[in-house]
C-alpha cells in the first residue's frame, strides 16, 4: 500500500496562499515526451562586426554603452528599428550576462556594431572635409580616454565611467562620419524616442527628415518614469517568448515643466539631463550626453512636452533593478529613492505603449520563433549554480523531487521555479533535490525555452491538455526518482523574503515522515503576521 503524505505551507500574498504537497514515492514508469538537453549545450559563436565601409549610408544611427543589459536590449533594438534606426553602435562595458548571444543575429544582419569598451588602443580618424573638427575631437577623446583608464589619477569610479562613456561617443561620431550618416543619437537602453501628437502617424526618422532637416543639433528633454510599484522585474506573459517590456510595464511618469513650477535647470537635473540627436560633422566635442558643436551650428532644444518628438526614460524599472544597477555602476546617486519614485509616478502616460505595443509584441514573438536564442533574454544565470543536484551528479538519488505542474501558464511557472530554487538555496541548502516539470499544452517553444533557462532534470510535454490527473501521474510515476515528491502548481509563489532560516519547513516535514510510519500526511499552515513571521 502506498503511503500518501502531504505538506502544505501557507503564506499570505494578498489573498493567495502558498501550498506544497509532499508524497512518498516508490515506483516509476515512463510517460510523455522528453526534451534532449543536448539542444541547450554549447553556444553559437558571436557574429563578426561587419565592415562599416561596405554599408549603405544610414540616415539615422544611435549609439549607447551598456553593462549587463541582456533583459532589455532586444526590446530597445526592435523598437528603434520600428522608429527608423538603421544602425546601432553598441559599446560593451565588460558585461557578464552573455549579451552577445542576443546581439549575434543583429550583428550578422548589419544592424548592430558591437564593440568592447574601453579598447586597449584607439586611433582617431582624420576627416578630410573638416580637419579642424577632428583636431578638436582628437583632443577631447584623448583626455577622456586618459581619465577612463585612470592614468590621470582620478579616484571617482563614477567620474571614470563618465569619461569612458564620452570617449565611446566620440568614437561613434567618427564611425558615423565614415558612414556618411545623416543623424546620430546618443541614448541609454532605457530611452525610447517617439513622435509627438502632431506626428504620431510617422516614424522618428520621418519626423527628423521632415521637421528638423535644417537643424544640426537637436536636444530633447524627456520624462522619467517610475517603478509603477514593481518591487522586482514583472513576470513575462504565459505565451510570451520574450521578457517583460518596459513600455508595457511602466506607465507613470513625472509631471511636465509647467506642472512642477521648477525652473529649467531644476527640471533638467531631475530628469538627468537632455539627450541629443546631431549631424555628425557638426560635433566638436562631448559633455555627458550632450555635444559641443561649432558656433555656426543650428541648434533646437525641445521641451519634454512638445508636438513632434518625445522621449520616455524608463530610469528605474523595478525597485530591485534600480538598486542592482546603481551598485553595478558604482553610482549611488542613481539608486532607488522612494521620494523620487513618488515624483516620477504622478502622471499616467500610455502614449508610447498604446501606439506601438501590439506591433512590437508581434515582432518580438516572431524574432524568437525565426531565430531563437540559446537561452532567454531574461535568463537568471545564477539559478544554475543554486540547484545542488540536477545534471551535475545524475548517479545520485536526491532526497526530494520537486515536481512542477503547469497548463498554459508558463509565465507563472517560470517565476514559481525561480522563487523555489532561491528559497532552497537560501534557507534549506542541505537538501538535495531534482527538479522536474510536466507541461500540459503550453506550446513547444515556450516549454523548450523554460527547459533551457532553468536547471530542470526532466521535462514532460503533453501536446494537448491531458488534465490534472494525467499530469500528476506523469510527475509521480514518470519523472521522479527521489523517495519524497513535492508537487508545486504554477501559481504557488514562494515569498522568500518572509521565510525564516530557523524554520526549515521542508526538512522538518520530511523528518516527521521518516520517523513515524503511521503518519500519512503532514500539513503545516501559517500566515505572515504583521512582523513578517511565518
Amino acid at each position: 500500500m502506498r503511503k500518501h503524505a502531504a505538506l502544505a505551507l501557507l503564506s499570505m500574498m494578498g489573498a493567495t496562499w502558498f501550498s506544497l504537497e509532499l508524497y512518498l514515492h516508490d515506483e516509476t514508469r515512463g510517460v510523455g515526451r522528453l526534451f534532449s538537453r543536448d539542444l541547450a549545450c554549447g553556444r553559437r559563436p558571436l557574429g563578426n562586426s561587419f565592415p562599416v565601409e561596405d554599408k549603405q549610408a544610414p540616415v539615422f544611427v544611435v549609439t549607447t554603452i551598456i553593462k549587463n543589459e541582456r533583459p532589455n536590449i532586444r526590446e530597445w533594438i526592435e523598437y528603434n528599428k520600428m522608429a527608423g534606426v538603421d544602425l546601432h553602435i553598441i559599446y560593451d562595458n565588460d558585461s557578464s550576462d552573455d549579451v552577445g548571444d542576443i546581439l549575434d543575429p543583429y550583428i550578422r544582419r548589419g544592424e548592430v556594431l558591437f564593440l568592447p569598451w574601453p579598447p586597449r588602443r584607439m586611433e582617431m580618424e582624420d576627416n578630410a572635409q573638416k580637419p579642424d573638427i577632428d583636431r578638436d575631437m582628437r583632443a577631447s577623446y584623448q583626455t577622456a580616454m586618459e581619465m577612463c583608464d585612470g592614468s590621470l589619477g582620478t579616484t571617482s569610479s563614477h567620474h571614470i565611467q563618465e569619461r569612458c562613456q564620452q570617449a565611446a561617443v566620440i568614437d561613434a561620431i567618427q564611425k558615423a562620419r565614415r558612414l556618411n550618416a545623416h543623424w546620430i543619437g546618443v541614448f541609454d537602453v532605457s530611452d525610447f524616442v517617439f513622435p509627438g501628437d502632431a506626428a504620431y502617424r510617422h516614424s522618428v526618422v520621418d519626423v527628423l527628415r521632415d521637421k528638423f532637416d535644417d537643424v544640426d543639433v537637436l536636444e530633447v528633454q524627456g520624462f522619467v518614469f517610475g517603478t509603477n510599484g514593481h518591487m522586482s522585474r514583472p513576470a513575462r506573459g504565459d505565451l510570451d517568448l520574450f521578457s517583460s517590456l518596459a513600455i508595457e510595464s511602466y506607465t507613470r511618469r513625472a509631471p511636465s515643466e509647467s506642472a512642477t513650477g521648477w525652473d529649467a535647470d531644476e527640471f533638467d537635473s531631475f530628469h538627468f539631463g537632455r539627450k541629443s540627436i546631431v549631424k555628425p560633422h557638426t560635433v566638436t566635442g562631448i559633455k555627458g550626453h550632450l555635444f559641443e558643436y561649432s558656433p555656426s551650428a543650428r541648434v533646437e532644444k525641445l521641451p519634454a512636452e512638445n508636438d513632434f518628438l518625445l522621449l520616455n526614460r524608463y530610469h528605474y524599472h523595478s525597485k530591485a533593478e534600480a538598486h542592482a544597477k546603481a551598485a553595478e555602476n558604482l553610482d549611488r546617486l542613481r539608486a532607488y529613492d522612494v521620494e523620487r519614485d513618488a515624483l516620477m509616478s504622478q502622471v499616467v502616460d500610455t502614449r508610447l505603449r498604446d501606439r506601438v505595443l501590439v506591433p512590437l509584441r508581434e515582432k518580438l514573438q516572431q524574432v524568437h520563433l525565426d531565430d531563437p536564442p540559446l537561452t532567454s533574454d531574461d535568463i537568471e544565470k545564477d539559478i544554475f549554480d543554486f540547484h545542488p543536484v540536477g545534471n551535475k551528479k545524475p548517479e545520485l538519488i536526491p532526497d526530494l523531487c520537486v515536481a512542477v505542474l503547469t497548463c498554459r501558464r508558463i509565465g507563472l511557472a517560470r517565476e514559481t521555479i525561480s522563487r523555489f530554487i532561491r528559497y532552497m538555496h537560501q534557507f534549506e541548502p542541505a537538501i538535495s533535490y531534482e527538479l522536474v516539470l510536466v507541461d500540459n499544452d503550453s506550446g513547444k517553444a515556450q516549454t523548450h525555452q523554460i527547459w533551457n533557462d532553468f536547471p530542470l532534470d526532466k521535462v514532460t510535454l503533453f501536446r494537448s491538455n491531458e488534465g490534472l490527473a494525467s499530469g500528476l501521474n506523469a510527475l509521480l510515476f514518470g519523472s521522479c526518482r527521489a523517495p519524497y515528491v513535492l508537487t508545486i502548481e504554477d501559481d504557488w509563489l514562494a515569498r522568500v523574503e518572509n521565510w525564516r532560516p530557523d524554520l526549515p519547513v521542508i526538512e522538518m516535514s520530511m523528518n516527521v515522515l521518516k520517523q513515524d510510519d503511521k503518519v500519512l500526511e503532514v500539513w503545516l499552515r501559517g500566515e505572515c503576521g504583521t512582523n513578517g513571521s511565518l
